[in-house]
């Protein structure tokens, strides 16, 4: 017989998977709507500069990227008018 996995009331949230914790003291939790999470901040922990830095450095790469497939969808859009 298959092992029983443990079904925790809060597990469900995540599809069975434990909530995300990082070493940091940052932790996941389920909110009313599925596409939002909130971010809950351990104290104890002195180093949440750097984490929040790493954070805007990756908003920072995320906005890149969007904008980027924004120029190219408009690039290949405007050759694609051009064909017709």
């Amino acid at each position: 017989m298959a092992s029983t996995s443990n079904r925790t009331g809060g597990g469900s949230f995540y599809g069975g998977a434990a909530p995300y914790r990082s070493r940091d003291g940052l932790s996941t939790r389920p909110v009313a709507s599925s596409d939002e999470i909130q971010l809950r901040i351990d104290p104890m922990h002195a180093d949440l500069d750097d984490e929040i830095s790493g954070l805007r450095s990756q908003v920072k790469q995320l906005r890149n990227v969007a904008q980027e497939i924004g120029s190219e969808a408009k690039f290949q859009k405007d050759f694609l008018d051009q064909l017709v």
